[in-house]
C-alpha cells in the first residue's frame, strides 16, 4: 500500500512537471508569434515589405489565427497594386478576429477601395463606404479614415461636395494631413468655388511654403475668379522655386513657335532669348494698359494644367499636353465619361466642310482625309463647365479605355487621342492625326481667346537714316494713321488722340540697343498730309546708334479701343562716319517749309519743317518733297564747295513693289532693273560746308497712278567722285 502511494505521489510529480512544461512551451511559441508580428509591425512601418512579410508569414506558421499577423499579412499584400484582392481575404480574417479595431476595418476598406478604383465594381464601392463608416464610428479622429473616404466619394462617386466635406473633416480631425488639404483644394477647383480655393492653397502654403504643387491652384483660383493681377503674383512666387527642368516649361517657347522660328531661338544666347521671349509675349498683351500680359499669363495657366492633367504617365505630359498648351482648350472635348451634346454632330454639313478645308491647308489631300470616318455617328459632348473650364486647372479623372476627341467647331480641327491599354495615357495611334498635328505645328500660329480679340491698325510708315555724332547713325521712324482707325476726338480745329507708341531696337541676337518705352503722345492731324483727302495723324521718332544690322520692333496702341499695330524688321543702318561722298536715305515728305532754326519739334531739321510722308503714297495732284543730306563734300582752297544734284523720276523695274512697310537699308543701285524716266531734271549748287541738308519738290501732275522710283546723283564738280541714293514711292488718283 504504501508502495501504492508512493507511485501515484511520483506519477502526479511526473503529470505535474510535463504540464508545466507543455504550458511553458505553449508560452513560449504565443511570446514567440507576439514578438514576430510586433517585429513584422515595425518592419513594415518602415517600408522593409519583404523583411515584414517574411516574419509575418513565420507568425502565421506558429499560429494561423494572430490577429496582428493575420492583419500584417494583409497589410503587406495590400502594397502589391495588383495584391488587393488576396489581401482582402488576409483582411476579412482580421476585422472577425478584431471586429472593434479601427485598424483593421481601415485597412480593409482600402483594400475595397483599390478594388473600385479598378474596376469601378459598385459592390466594393459599397463595402469600401461602409467599413470607413465604421472605422468612423470607432475612433472618429481617425488620422486617414475621413481623407480615404473622401477620395473614394470623388474618383468613384463623383460626389464632389460629398468629397469636399469628408477632407474638411480629415483636415479637423488630423490637420498635419498634407494629402487631405491639397485634394481639398483640388476638388473646391473642381467645383469652381474659386475663392474657398483659393483660402485653402494659402493655407497650405502657410504651412508649408516648400508644397509647390498647391501654386498652380492657387494661380488658377484666381485666375477663374478675375484676379489676373493675383494670378500672376502666385507665378512670381512659384517659378523661382522650381527646378531648371520643370521652370524651363513655363518660360521656353518651344510650344508656341514654328519649328523654324524654334530654331532661330535656340541659337540665340541667354541675353537674346530674354528679349526675343519679352517682345514675343509683349506685342500679344490684349491690354497693355494693365501690369499683367494676359495672354502670358493663360500660357502659365495652360502649362500647369497640362501638368496636372496630361503628366500622370509621361513628362512633362502625354501628346495633348502639347496640343492643349499651343492651341488651348478644345470647345468640345468626349471620352472619359463626358456629358454628350445635343445640339451638334459631327455630321453637320457646316463642319464637315470647315474641317475638310482646314485639313487640306494643312497639306492633307480628300485621299488622306477620306470620306468615312470611324466617328462620323458620333455625338460630340461639351465639357461640364463646372468640372472643365477653359484655361482652369482640373484633377484628373479615373483613366478609362475611351478615345478623346477635341473639336474646335470655328476652326474645322477635329483631332483624336486614344489609351491603347487603358492605363490612362493618350496618344495619337493614327496615321492622319500625326500627320495633321505635325502640319499644324508648322503652318497654323498659336491663337487664344484673348489674341482673338485684338483689332489690329495698319499705319503707313517708314525708317530712313542719316548722319549721326562720333561715328553713329540716326534711324528715324515715321508713321501715319487714319482718323477712322482708332478712336479719334473730332473738333472743328481737326482731330486729336491719345497714341502709346513704342520703338525698340535690338542686334540681331536680341541685345537691346536702343528704346523709346512705351509713350503716350497727344497726335492732332495734319492737314498738309492727306491720303484721298483724309488728314492723317503723323508722328516721328528717331536714335542714334552705331551702325550695323539691327532688329526694329514697332507698336502704336490706341488706349481708347484697344486697338494696335505691331512690326518686327531687319534694318541696315549704313556707315557714313567716312570721309567718302556719301548720300543719305531720302526721306519723302507731304509737305517742306524754312522755318525758325531755334525751333523745335519732331518734324524740325535744320531751319527746316518737314512733314514726312510715310507709306510713301501720295495723290497725283500732289507735289512730291523729298529731304536728303549729302556728306563729305570736298572744299577747295577758298572753303568753298560746288556741287551738282541730278533727280529722275521714273516707272519703278519690273518685280520691284512698294510694300506697305518699305524699310530702305542701304541706298539702291542706280541703273538697277530696265525703267523709262518720266520726269529728269539737275540743280547745281555751292557752300561753304562739307555736309549739306537740304530737299527738293517735284512736280507729278503729268503721272499716272502707278509705283515709281525717284533716284538721285550727287556729284562733287571738285574731284567729278559721285554718290546716290533712291526711293520707291506711289502715286494714287486725285480723288
Amino acid at each position: 500500500m504504501p508502495n501504492r502511494s508512493l507511485g501515484y505521489l511520483i506519477l502526479s510529480i511526473c503529470i505535474l512537471l510535463w504540464s508545466s512544461s507543455a504550458a511553458g512551451q505553449q508560452q513560449s511559441v504565443r511570446e514567440r508569434v507576439a514578438a514576430l508580428a510586433d517585429s513584422g509591425t515595425a518592419r513594415l512601418e518602415r517600408g522593409e515589405i519583404e523583411a515584414a512579410r517574411t516574419l509575418f508569414d513565420q507568425a502565421l506558421r506558429l499560429d494561423g489565427d494572430h490577429p496582428k499577423a493575420v492583419l500584417g499579412m494583409g497589410r503587406v499584400l495590400l502594397e502589391d497594386p495588383a495584391g488587393a484582392e488576396r489581401a482582402l481575404e488576409y483582411l476579412r480574417r482580421a476585422t472577425a478576429l478584431m471586429p472593434t479595431d479601427p485598424q483593421a476595418h481601415y485597412y480593409r476598406a482600402l483594400a475595397h477601395v483599390r478594388m473600385a478604383k479598378t474596376d469601378l465594381g459598385r459592390d466594393n464601392a459599397q463595402m469600401a463606404r461602409r467599413e470607413l463608416r465604421l472605422v468612423l464610428d470607432l475612433d472618429p479622429s481617425h488620422s486617414d479614415a475621413y481623407y480615404q473616404l473622401g477620395d473614394l466619394l470623388k474618383e468613384v462617386y463623383e460626389d464632389y461636395a460629398g468629397a469636399e466635406e469628408a477632407f474638411r473633416m480629415q483636415i479637423d480631425a488630423n490637420p498635419a494631413h498634407s494629402l487631405a488639404r491639397i485634394d481639398l483644394l483640388k476638388t473646391q477647383v473642381d467645383l469652381g468655388n474659386w475663392n474657398p480655393a483659393v483660402a485653402t492653397a494659402e493655407a497650405i502654403l502657410g504651412r508649408d511654403p516648400d508644397f509647390t504643387e498647391a501654386y498652380p491652384y492657387l494661380a488658377a483660383s484666381h485666375w477663374r475668379a478675375g484676379r489676373a493681377e493675383e494670378s500672376m503674383q502666385v507665378f512670381e512666387r512659384y517659378l523661382p522655386v522650381l527646378d531648371e527642368e520643370e521652370r524651363n516649361l513655363y518660360m521656353g517657347m518651344g510650344l508656341v513657335l514654328t519649328p523654324r522660328e524654334r530654331s532661330g531661338f535656340l541659337a540665340l544666347n541667354d541675353a537674346g532669348r530674354r528679349a526675343f521671349r519679352a517682345h514675343y509675349w509683349g506685342i500679344r498683351d490684349p491690354d497693355p494698359k494693365t501690369r499683367v500680359n494676359e495672354r502670358l499669363l493663360e500660357h502659365f495657366i495652360r502649362i500647369a494644367y497640362a501638368r496636372i492633367e496630361f503628366g500622370q504617365h509621361d513628362w512633362p505630359w502625354d501628346p495633348r499636353g502639347d496640343f492643349y498648351v499651343r492651341y488651348g482648350p478644345p470647345d468640345i472635348r468626349t471620352g472619359r465619361n463626358r456629358p454628350f451634346a445635343t445640339d451638334l454632330s459631327v455630321d453637320d454639313p457646316l463642319f464637315i466642310k470647315k474641317r475638310r478645308d482646314f485639313e487640306v491647308s494643312m497639306g492633307l489631300s480628300p485621299g488622306d482625309i477620306g470620306e468615312a470616318d470611324t466617328f462620323a455617328t458620333e455625338r460630340v459632348g461639351f465639357v461640364d463647365a463646372s468640372i472643365q473650364s477653359k484655361g482652369g486647372v482640373v484633377s484628373p479623372m479615373i483613366a478609362g479605355r475611351d478615345p478623346e476627341r477635341w473639336v474646335y467647331p470655328d476652326r474645322g480641327i477635329d483631332v483624336k487621342f486614344e489609351d491603347p491599354i487603358g492605363r490612362g495615357r493618350y496618344l495619337l495611334t493614327s496615321d492622319r492625326h500625326r500627320l495633321l498635328v505635325s502640319q499644324m505645328e508648322t503652318l497654323l500660329p498659336t491663337v487664344s481667346e484673348e489674341e482673338e480679340k485684338i483689332e489690329v491698325i495698319d499705319p503707313m510708315d517708314s525708317v530712313v537714316t542719316f548722319k549721326g555724332e562720333n561715328g553713329k547713325t540716326v534711324v528715324e521712324y515715321a508713321f501715319a494713321l487714319l482718323p477712322d482707325e482708332f478712336g479719334a476726338f473730332r473738333s472743328v480745329t481737326g482731330s486729336y488722340a491719345t497714341i502709346d507708341v513704342e520703338v525698340d531696337l535690338y542686334t540681331e541676337s536680341w541685345e537691346l540697343v536702343a528704346e523709346t518705352g512705351q509713350k503716350s503722345r497727344r497726335l492732332r492731324t495734319i492737314p498738309q498730309i492727306q491720303i484721298r483727302g483724309i488728314p492723317l495723324f503723323v508722328d516721328a521718332t528717331r536714335m542714334e546708334v552705331d551702325p550695323g544690322t539691327y532688329r526694329l520692333t514697332t507698336m502704336i496702341l490706341d488706349p481708347e479701343t484697344g486697338k494696335r499695330a505691331t512690326a518686327e524688321e531687319i534694318v541696315e543702318l549704313p556707315d557714313y562716319s567716312g570721309s567718302e561722298l556719301m548720300v543719305s536715305n531720302i526721306l519723302p515728305a507731304a509737305l517742306i517749309t524754312q522755318t525758325d532754326p531755334a525751333r523745335e519739334g519732331a518734324f524740325i531739321r535744320r531751319g527746316l519743317e518737314v512733314l514726312p510722308l510715310p507709306g510713301r503714297a501720295l495723290q497725283v495732284d500732289q507735289p512730291l518733297f523729298i529731304y536728303y543730306e549729302i556728306y563729305n563734300l570736298t572744299k577747295d582752297q577758298y572753303g568753298g564747295t560746288d556741287y551738282r544734284v541730278d533727280y529722275s523720276v521714273a516707272e519703278a523695274p519690273q518685280g520691284m513693289a512698294l510694300t506697305t512697310r518699305l524699310f530702305q537699308g542701304l541706298a539702291s543701285l542706280v541703273g538697277a532693273g530696265r525703267k523709262q524716266a518720266v520726269i529728269t531734271s539737275s540743280v547745281s549748287s555751292s557752300g561753304i560746308t562739307s555736309d549739306v541738308h537740304s530737299f527738293l519738290e517735284i512736280d507729278l501732275s503729268g503721272l499716272q497712278p502707278m509705283t515709281y522710283e525717284v533716284t538721285l546723283i550727287v556729284t562733287d564738280t571738285l574731284t567729278g567722285k559721285s554718290a546716290s541714293s533712291s526711293l520707291l514711292f506711289r502715286t494714287l488718283p486725285a480723288p
